[in-house]
């Protein structure tokens, strides 16, 4: 049984549409509607790496993925970062997303009274990924990614559209006017629910849209369920506004990536 808050809730979403397969050490995640998906399609140990794991963990990733174009690993240890030096001597990148919940929220400090705010409709998803490139293309380069973004925001999209119309949630929009300007997903497994998604378009931050949207929704989340989840870089200011409607560190996660082998 996953530990993890953080990689339990990303296995509702995998196990929608996805494999999940438990072997004796680790347990393998695929995701065959969207291959190029890292986090899709990854390996997720029991325990944190020691520098003695480099081999044995990318010989299990080829095994299990012997045709993605990448490498993921992560570990279902909250607490232990592990040693990840001798991956990422070897090109990976490590990262630690902090986990936050809440089971209760307030209004931010800054509240955007003009948004209109409610899931979107089948019209409004071109728009979504219109967005989402926006937000991609808005990254320092190094962060950026690359060509085929927009193949794999499509894919998310649809599998989105797909859980929603399941009754496991909505993708929920902030627009001013008929412009989508700010998203979010909230979906629902086993009485938690999961952010996913959290986006506004660089056109329009520093408006109070973000936080206004995290708030709206999170309200009428905490009325299907008891614990909402969210998963954060704790270096990007995201993290700040989530804390500003009342969410707080819970626990961490830890992962590596190479993009491309």
């Amino acid at each position: 049984m996953i530990q993890s808050l953080g990689y339990k809730t990303d296995l509702f979403f995998r196990g929608f549409e996805g494999e999940i397969q438990t072997r004796k050490d680790y347990t393998v995640i695929r995701t065959p509607k969207n291959p190029t998906f890292r986090w899709g399609n990854f390996v997720l140990f029991k325990d944190a790496p020691t520098r003695a794991d480099f081999e044995p963990w990318t010989t299990v990733f080829d095994l299990e993925h012997p045709d993605a174009p990448h490498i993921a690993l992560g570990w279902d240890d909250p607490q232990n970062a592990g040693e990840v030096s001798a991956f990422t001597e070897a090109g990976f990148e490590f990262d630690q997303s902090i986990v936050m919940t809440a089971k209760a929220v307030h209004a931010p400090p800054k509240i955007n009274a003009d948004c209109q705010i409610r899931p979107l409709e089948k019209s409004d998803w071109l728009e979504w990924i219109n967005l989402e490139c926006a937000v991609n293309d808005a990254l320092p380069e190094s962060e950026r990614e690359g060509a085929g973004y927009r193949v794999f925001v499509e894919r998310k999209g649809a599998e989105l559209k797909r859980m929603s119309a399941a009754g496991h949630g909505h993708f929920w929009g902030a627009f001013l006017g008929n412009t989508l300007v700010a998203s979010l997903g909230l979906y629902f497994w086993q009485g938690t629910g999961r952010f996913q998604w959290v986006g506004t378009h660089p056109d329009f931050r520093r408006q109070g849209l973000c936080g206004t949207l995290v708030h709206h929704v999170a309200k009428l989340g905490l009325e299907r369920v008891a614990t909402l989840v969210m998963v954060a870089d704790p270096e990007y200011v995201a993290a700040g506004i989530y804390e500003s409607v009342g969410f707080k560190q819970t626990e961490k996660q830890f992962q590596l990536e190479k993009p491309s082998r």
